[in-house]
This record gives C-alpha cells, sequence and structure tokens, in this order.
C-alpha cells in the first residue's frame, strides 16, 4: 500500500515530499498490537530479524530484508483511549482488535474516535453483531 502511495504522489505532485502528505490508513490488518505490521506501521521500520508468534506457538519471519519508511503513522485509539481496544472474535478465541486507523501524527491532530466495541455483546460474530470486524474512526484535524 505505501509503494502503491508512492506512486500515485508522483503521478500527480512532484512538490511536495511524501513524508509531508496528509495520510489515513484504516481497515482489517490481519493482526493485532504485537504483530509486524503494527510495528512497521508505527515505528516506520522493520528488520530481518523481526519475528511473530503464531497461536500454535512457532514463530515466523515477518520479513526478509530491512525496510523503513518516513511517515510517522499513530494510531487513532491508541493516541485518543491510551490503548488499542479488545475485541472478542468467537472462530479463532482471539480477544485483539485487528482493525486500526492510522494517520501521519506530524500534520495531523487526533480529537476524538468511535468509542470500543461494548462487550456486553459477547464473542464476534453473533445474533447482535453479525460481522467479526467493528466500526473504527474518529475525528481527524489537518494541522
Amino acid at each position: 500500500a505505501l509503494k502503491s502511495l508512492e506512486k500515485l504522489k508522483y503521478k500527480y505532485d512532484y512538490s511536495t515530499k511524501l513524508e509531508d502528505c496528509k495520510i489515513v490508513v484504516s481497515g482489517d490488518f490481519n493482526g493485532d498490537k504485537n504483530s509486524g505490521v503494527y510495528h512497521y506501521l508505527t515505528t516506520g521500520e522493520i528488520n530481518a530479524n523481526y519475528t511473530e508468534e503464531l497461536s500454535n506457538g512457532n514463530k515466523i519471519s515477518v520479513t526478509k530484508k530491512n525496510i523503513k519508511h518516513n511517515y510517522q503513522f499513530t494510531s487513532l485509539s491508541q493516541q485518543i483511549l491510551g490503548h488499542e481496544p479488545d475485541t472478542f472474535i468467537v472462530q479463532s478465541l482471539l480477544t485483539d482488535c485487528l482493525d486500526f486507523l492510522f494517520y501521519t501524527h506530524k500534520n495531523m491532530k487526533a480529537l476524538s474516535s468511535l468509542s470500543e466495541y461494548n462487550t456486553q455483546y459477547g464473542y464476534i460474530p453473533n445474533k447482535k453483531v453479525p460481522s467479526d470486524h467493528v466500526s473504527i474512526g474518529g475525528l481527524i484535524q489537518f494541522t
């Protein structure tokens, strides 16, 4: 996705450095706050030694080479709530959030976030919440 962003930027605007663009990235990242994807987006780099532990205890390598970006992404939930919300998914017995909204904090400011999933509805999906994803969103100010 970040490579596509670079291509798009150069197609339309050569004068602005990509690191200065206002960028919002959101969706299902198929990984929680301890995943390589989350680490890469929020720290700006991931090295070839980075591993993830699978639910069966096995460890896998995330990438074969060191990769970096200069976007300075922050998680909206982490910024507003102070943590990533829990989500309870029954199929895999996962209790971590997989859906995130990241923004470039260098030139944007988080003002609010949707509230966390109400655990009174229990594991998802269920009759009241038919998806294994929860809504993410908030209010972000361009600075």
